[in-house]
């Protein structure tokens, strides 16, 4: 892609390699699995996708440092130790908002399939169940 550095490309192919992996888990997960194999699988998701931020980001910046004359930006790398320190959060923002919106779905589905119940008896139809006890006599 024209205008990428190495850093945004390895970000990039490491990020979404990993955000792709873990869209694909989730949606297995909750379309298989009961609830706890899908709670494993979003605790899954964010390690894997915090991974990639990470590794994207420092392999992104040792392999841009190194090119022949590299800019001064090249050398500003504080962005692996941010997503090593923090980057469980975006992760997690976004493979918890993945199973959400999987789950809404799912549940809108279910209650579209369910059919409605019908509707009470009308009074004095002759299966209506009797709303009084019978006269003891």
């Amino acid at each position: 892609m024209p205008g990428l550095n190495p850093y945004h490309a390895s970000l990039l192919l490491y990020g979404g390699s990993a955000l792709l992996v873990v869209l694909g888990l989730i949606l297995v997960a909750r379309w298989r699995f009961g609830l706890w194999v899908q709670l494993v699988a979003v605790a899954l998701g964010i390690l894997l996708l915090w991974a990639g931020l990470f590794f994207g980001a420092e392999l992104g910046y040792r392999s841009w440092q190194s090119m022949p004359d590299p800019p001064d930006e090249a050398f500003a790398d504080t962005a692996p130790i941010g997503f090593f320190l923090a980057g469980w959060l975006p992760a997690g923002v976004l493979t918890i908002g993945w199973w959400g919106l999987l789950m809404l779905i799912g549940n809108t589905r279910r209650q579209l399939r369910t059919p409605a119940p019908p509707p009470p008896p009308a009074p004095g139809d002759p299966k209506t169940p009797p709303t009084t006890p019978p006269d003891p006599g």
